[in-house]
């Protein structure tokens, strides 16, 4: 899910006062955190040639207009993945050279908007909770990813219930700390069940294909 905030709310200052009432209410342990990272770029079909007289590249017309690529970073092992997310086919690519080969033929695309998305994550109880700011291209903040994983099940649909209430009990906290700073008419939005199944990810492990969709939407809700 994602917290979308009100424009006047978008500092960083804001961002650490809502990580603080997640912390306060989920990490009662005071566990350590660990730092996460990922980045969301999205492609755009160029309207114009690079240059007069030139033709669109070989095997253009099999590219999707619109290509959201997502890099994944697990800051304690350094290691990158990169996954791309085609909304119009509803389908991802993953692997090094899948995805090295699709971009290549991506030479009448131009970026046209960036997300960085940085945070911290810790264990709560059966629960895994990280939760990350989202930067714009323009360095500006954006709104807040927050995650909970329910560490006992691999089963979305076993788990759903646990987290629907687990989620709930974050969002309250949230809310009311929002509200006693007076920044209230921030959304926290549940990502729809229906997301995951539309890409062909339903019933499968919970892995990087459903993190860079999740991500996409996210971002681009925002």
């Amino acid at each position: 899910m994602h917290w979308r905030q009100p424009a006047a709310a978008r500092t960083m200052h804001d961002f650490l006062a809502l990580a603080a009432a997640v912390q306060a209410h989920a990490n009662v342990t005071d566990d350590k955190t660990t730092r996460w990272a990922a980045e969301v770029t999205t492609r755009k079909r160029s309207t114009e040639a690079d240059a007069p007289g030139m033709f669109l590249a070989l095997g253009a017309k099999d590219v999707a207009d619109e290509v959201h690529s997502c890099v994944l970073h697990h800051g304690e092992s350094g290691k990158e993945r990169t996954v791309l997310v085609l909304r119009a086919e509803k389908r991802c690519v993953e692997g090094a050279v899948p995805v090295k080969e699709y971009l290549s033929r991506c030479r009448n695309h131009r970026v046209t908007h960036r997300s960085k998305i940085e945070g911290v994550g810790f264990s709560a109880g059966d629960f895994d909770v990280r939760v990350g700011r989202v930067e714009n291209m323009q360095g500006s903040y954006a709104g807040a990813v927050i995650e909970i994983e329910y560490v006992p099940v691999t089963d979305a649909a076993q788990a759903a219930v646990v987290l629907e209430e687990f989620a709930g009990y974050l969002a309250e906290a949230v809310a009311a700390a929002e509200e006693r700073r007076g920044l209230g008419g921030g959304t926290l939005a549940p990502t729809p069940e229906a997301l995951t199944r539309s890409y062909g990810l339903d019933g499968a492990l919970f892995e990087d294909a459903h993190l860079a969709v999740t991500y996409v939407h996210a971002v681009t809700n925002m």
